[in-house]
This record gives C-alpha cells, structure tokens and sequence, in this order.
C-alpha cells in the first residue's frame, strides 16, 4: 500500500505510472514497425581485482524509416534554399521599379 503522505511514497509511484506509460507506448511503435530495436554485440568482462564477471551490452532505437526522413530532410533543405533565391531575385527585381516601368 502506498503512503500518500510520505513524498518520497507518491514520486516512487508517479515515476512507476510514468515508466508504465512510456513502456507501453514504446510496445505500441515497436508492434506496429515504426521503431526498431538494434541490439549490439554481448560481451562478459572480467574484473580481476574483485573478480567479478560483468554482461555489456549495447541497444539502440531506430526509426524504420529514417533513410527516408533523412532523405526529405535533404530535399526540404534544398527547396527552402531555393525559395530563398528566388525571393531575392524578386526582391531585387522589384526594388528596381523605373527599370521594369514602360
């Protein structure tokens, strides 16, 4: 039973709620193909002076389509650039009206 009146009771419990939320959501991507888990190599290192045995291992969450978003990452940089010029060119066109004038 949580005591409600003890701070460190009701952060315990908040952090547990907010763990559950974020596991279940992360469940959600993963199921559905939008995240991807990475797992690295595993590997036993042995600490002599304690000699203890200790298991590494590396994780890493992927975007399933981050080639594609970095793909219209690159193009949306282009285009913005583009834009760019071409409002200058306007811009410079425009700030020269007696040339334009008939």
């Amino acid at each position: 039973m949580i005591d409600y009146t003890n701070f460190n009771s009701i952060a315990k419990e908040l952090a547990k709620q907010s763990e559950t939320i974020l596991l279940d959501q992360l469940n959600e991507f993963i199921s559905r193909g939008l995240i991807v888990v990475h797992h690295g190599p595993t590997g036993f290192v042995h600490d002599p002076y304690t000699n203890k045995v200790t298991i590494q291992s590396s994780v890493k969450l992927v975007l399933k389509d981050q080639d594609y978003i970095e793909q219209l990452e690159k193009e949306n940089k282009a285009l913005k650039e583009q834009i760019e010029k071409t409002n200058e060119v306007i811009r410079n066109a425009f700030s020269d009206k007696e040339e334009w004038s008939y």
